[in-house]
């Protein structure tokens, strides 16, 4: 999509953000410095307002990045409330519940772990390790690629259509192995979601840097003039004041192109560098930025307890899948008609509903506040707003602002600026487009896990537009805890139903 619009999101340091609008490309002349004269000025701005002004947008500063912790962070004094009890009393309980679940294993079985999803997680897993491997290394070709436009390449007559369809290409192929080799269905979510981070990450960085390329070339570009102009005599101009007035044109355009390529002292290109990418693959943002704020140093006490976190989540989801979600399924699910299905749904939603819920919930943690906290950690990537307080919504299009932020700036800055402005769509249509896109992809991971097209998750992600209208109207508005029973008891009989449907049919 291209990466071509006039407003930018500007955020305020109470979280709260507005649109503006901003023009990118100033509506004063240029001078062609090689043979300048006052009579080819017109003929020169139709130009370059045709090749500039209509393809480009102003995305510098459209996401801004500051220091932030996480609301979970223990380290984080600023989130500490009464509450936290309740924090601690869910590890608790959750404890609790593996320990009963082990014994009553072991006292039926003999053994304490069934080893079911164990035999999954080990079938394939070099095929999957190089799979994965080559996946992140082939990424460097956005690298080159922007080298390659820096050096005289054309982003939006040739650069551009490179990128995208390099895009296509690393996405058909990574779903290619994953339909048609024999991955498990763990493993095949693995590698379709770590596809989609580096698809988001390679886009931003060319789209950024491709933004980037273009305005450095159009401030050679001014340079030259603005020498030229040093150079020409007066007697060319009319009087010595319009001369001086020309040179001030072309100095505060240089400064506000000179503002747009430089941050915390970094100014493109010197941050197209092999080690700047890589550093941009590590750090857990999918919108990239010339610079990030950093920690002064690296806690490893810290990406110690994250690693510890990161496995014990992962063993109590392994624990809940196999204790609390596979024996719900049928074992005679292929000799079942779909009446008895049917019959057999609404029972099997019941007994999904609560694993599932703490399946969902794990899952945020094992995301958000040991995987995204521990490659922070390692970077030094000091802004760790990687959610909001999304327990407290009230709709549906609250949540997915605030759950998911890194998807959230990518998708406001890559997909809903860009609708507004390549599109040209309203807003409202723009919102459309971003949430249809999202439902895609997460189609996209539920038909590589399942070996099955079936659009059941588009289908029932659109009937959240409907729930946001309710969610929206004055009977909501003002009474916050029915909203928030409301949104919870969606996200608790959602989720066991796309389960079930992919299941059974």
């Amino acid at each position: 999509m291209s990466a071509v619009t006039d407003e930018c999101r500007l955020e305020g340091n109470d979280g709260s953000a507005q649109v503006v609008r901003r023009p990118l490309v100033s509506r004063k002349p240029t001078k062609d410095a090689r043979d300048f004269t006052p009579e080819k000025e017109a003929r020169l701005n139709d130009k370059m307002a045709a090749s500039f002004s209509a393809t480009r947008r102003k995305m510098s500063r459209d996401v801004k990045f500051k220091p932030a912790n996480t609301a979970f962070d223990r380290h984080n004094q600023e989130h500490n409330s009464s509450f936290h009890g309740f924090f601690t009393l869910f590890w608790i309980g959750l404890g609790t519940l593996v320990v009963k679940t082990l014994f009553q294993h072991w006292r039926a079985t003999g053994h304490f772990f069934g080893g079911r999803l164990a035999v999954m997680y080990a079938l394939n897993i070099w095929d999957l390790a190089a799979t994965d491997a080559i996946m992140v290394v082939a990424s460097v070709f956005c690298y080159f690629l922007q080298v390659a436009v820096l050096r005289g390449v054309s982003w939006e007559t040739t650069g551009w259509y490179i990128q995208q369809a390099w895009q296509t290409l690393y996405l058909a192929t990574i779903i290619y192995r994953s339909w048609v080799y024999e991955w498990q269905w763990i493993q095949s979510v693995v590698i379709i979601l770590h596809c989609c981070v580096m698809l988001m990450k390679q886009h931003s960085y060319a789209q950024y840097l491709g933004y980037l390329s273009e305005l450095y070339k159009r401030r050679q570009t001014l340079a030259k003039h603005l020498e030229v102009v040093h150079k020409l005599d007066a007697l060319k101009y009319n009087n010595m004041s319009e001369k001086n007035s020309h040179e001030t044109e072309l100095l505060t355009e240089i400064k506000e192109i000179d503002d747009e390529l430089t941050l915390d002292g970094v100014t493109y290109p010197q941050n197209l560098t092999l080690s700047n990418f890589v550093d941009y693959l590590l750090v857990p943002s999918l919108v990239y930025d010339i610079s990030y704020p950093r920690t002064e140093r690296i806690r490893w006490s810290f990406v110690l307890e994250k690693t510890v976190a990161a496995l014990g989540c992962f063993g109590l989801m392994s624990m809940m899948v196999e204790h609390y979600m596979l024996p719900i399924i049928p074992l005679n699910l292929d000799l079942m008609t779909s009446r008895q299905k049917l019959e057999e749904m609404p029972w099997m939603m019941l007994d999904m509903a609560f694993p599932l819920i703490s399946l969902y919930l794990l899952f945020f943690y094992l995301t958000f506040e040991c995987i995204l906290q521990w490659f922070a950690e390692l970077t030094r990537f000091a802004d760790r707003n990687f959610y909001n307080d999304w327990w407290n919504s009230i709709s549906f299009d609250e949540f997915a602002r605030d759950w998911n932020v890194p998807v959230h700036r990518f998708l406001l800055r890559h997909v809903y600026h860009s609708s507004i402005s390549a599109l040209q769509l309203r807003k409202e249509q723009a919102t459309l487009v971003t949430f249809v896109l999202s439902s895609l992809v997460h189609e996209l991971v539920m038909a590589c896990m399942t070996k099955k097209i079936r659009l059941y998750f588009v289908f029932i992600q659109m009937l959240q537009i409907p729930i946001i209208m309710i969610s929206r109207s004055k009977f909501f508005r003002h009474r916050t805890t029915l909203g928030n029973s409301f949104f919870w008891f969606s996200l608790m009989t959602g989720p066991p139903l796309i389960c079930l449907v992919y299941i059974l049919f």
